[in-house]
């Protein structure tokens, strides 16, 4: 895998590096420099605010959705392994607060509301959980997160373990990927965004003209 501050300094330009196609929201472009700030922000949040440490255990209990997307890209960059079934997470990122409830063991829950829009969580938040989103807000953009050596630890829906190290792209490419994620297509879109390439990112496959609208190469198993 390359080293995490490779995938941070290949979010710096101003062209779209990540779009988000959903057939409810529509579809959504952001740049490399905002991606970064978020990653920045993100990892910043997990480690100085939240006290995280690489090994720890951060499950992400949301729907597929950009958002949720990069808050695993920056965990996994801080050495946190990043499990979507771990039932004793020491913190967990879900969309609704009975998650407090079903990880009564983890020090923090944050609801993240799975919508482009919204700034804050739309329902009430109450202790013990909080509001990532109002919570990255108020983090550094510069990083104080102490990034992770090569090789962190990802847990993804099914069991599927990535700690193998990235194929890098011949030439930067736009790839197009939705969940869940094989160990191949994670390890593809990773390498291409350190190789300078794009991502294309839906909650489901979409159809053969929009691959070819975005022109992506669908990365759609493996």
């Amino acid at each position: 895998m390359p080293d995490p501050k490779t995938l941070f300094n290949a979010c710096t330009g101003q062209g779209p590096l990540l779009t988000w196609y959903d057939p409810n929201e529509g579809r959504m472009e952001l740049s490399g420099r905002v991606v970064g700030n978020w990653l920045i922000k993100l990892a910043n949040l997990l480690t100085t605010e939240m006290g995280m440490l690489p090994g720890e255990v951060l499950r992400i209990d949301t729907p597929p959705h950009w958002k949720s997307c990069l808050v695993a890209l920056a965990a996994s960059s801080c050495g946190i392994v990043v499990d979507a079934t771990s039932q004793e997470p020491d913190v967990v990122v879900s969309d609704t607060p009975q998650a407090a409830d079903d990880f009564p063991a983890a020090r923090e829950v944050l609801l993240l509301e799975a919508a482009s829009l919204p700034l804050k969580y739309r329902g009430e938040v109450a202790w013990p959980c909080r509001d990532l989103l109002v919570e990255v807000r108020g983090m550094s953009d510069e990083l104080e997160a102490d990034l992770s050596p090569a090789f962190a630890e990802m847990i993804l829906p099914g069991g599927i373990h990535l700690r193998s190290p990235l194929p890098q792209p011949s030439s930067p490419r736009a790839l197009a990927l939705h969940a869940p994620y094989s160990e191949k297509v994670l390890a593809a879109a990773l390498a291409n965004v350190c190789g300078g390439g794009r991502l294309l990112v839906s909650p489901e496959p979409l159809s053969a003209e929009r691959y070819a609208a975005e022109g992506t190469t669908p990365l759609l198993g493996g």
